[in-house]
């Protein structure tokens, strides 16, 4: 929504700069015109002369988009710092405004008497054309957020909402806590909008079939860790029931990453195996 805000009035920017430039030079527009000079050719450099301007506007403007993104990519989620489809999109509407900006100050000197010396004023139907795109954008629903890069995740089956659940893991540049639902009929992944357990990789679960709640344990706060990370490791117990995630305060296993779980249906119990620790 603020992407959207921030385009519309970049676009009203560009719009009022161009329209006003062109509508104080209107008078000498019409007096190109009257030894013969054609329309179309006037508007062809009207126009050039415009996207020569938008064009070093965008150029500076994409640099320190490119660069401005780094800093901004903790805050992104459902896309990436460099996507292609919302740059092109930026500049395409930004282009688009500058042609209608620059085309109709020149199209209505082409019907100004070079003897009236009142300047025309800004048309306001590209205005109200900016505002109605601006607004059709800010009312499309927001696309849902995708899951992603992943790897060293949890995943299990949960048996009270009849689908496979995954926890944490890492993506392309940091360690998650997030949890999500794999939604089979329409084969795509939906955020489980909860609290839960902190951001860690490798971390075990499995579902209990008795208790009918998905069990985690364990895990690792880096992806990768140094001979530094010692105390990385994490031997905490979380359930996922019905209602959400909740940390169970129970004695276990010593804090360890990449074990085994799962329900042992002989016993009616979670049992852990193995996993990595220092």
């Amino acid at each position: 929504m603020f992407g959207v805000v921030a385009l519309t009035v970049a676009a009203f920017g560009v719009y009022g700069l161009l329209s006003a430039l062109l509508a104080q030079r209107t008078h000498d527009m019409s007096v190109r015109l009257a030894p013969g000079a054609s329309p179309a050719r006037l508007m062809r450099q009207v126009l050039a002369q415009s996207l020569r301007r938008v064009g070093l506007g965008l150029g500076l403007g994409l640099t320190a988009a490119f660069i401005g993104t780094s800093q901004v990519q903790p805050l992104l989620f459902g896309t990436y710092p460099f996507d292609a489809r919302v740059f092109a999109l930026a500049v395409s509407i930004l282009v688009v405004v500058a042609v209608i900006a620059s085309l109709v100050p020149a199209w209505r000197a082409s019907t100004h008497r070079p003897d009236d010396r009142t300047p025309l004023g800004m048309s306001r139907l590209p205005a109200l054309v900016v505002v109605a795109a601006g607004v059709v954008l800010g009312c499309r629903p927001a696309p849902e957020p995708a899951i992603g890069v992943r790897n060293a995740h949890a995943l299990a089956y949960d048996g009270n909402r009849g689908t496979v659940v995954l926890f944490g893991g890492a993506n392309d540049s940091q360690v998650q806590g997030d949890t999500w639902l794999w939604n089979g009929d329409e084969r795509v992944w939906r955020p489980l909008a909860t609290g839960g357990p902190d951001p860690r990789t490798f971390p075990a679960m499995a579902w209990d079939e008795v208790r009918h709640e998905v069990v985690l344990f364990g895990g690792n706060r880096v992806l990768f860790g140094t001979d530094a990370d010692r105390d990385t490791f994490l031997g905490d117990t979380w359930v996922l029931d019905a209602a959400g995630w909740s940390s169970r305060s129970v004695a276990g296993p010593s804090p360890r990453a990449e074990a085994a779980l799962a329900f042992d249906p002989s016993r009616g119990r979670i049992v852990l195996f193995g996993g990595y620790y220092r």
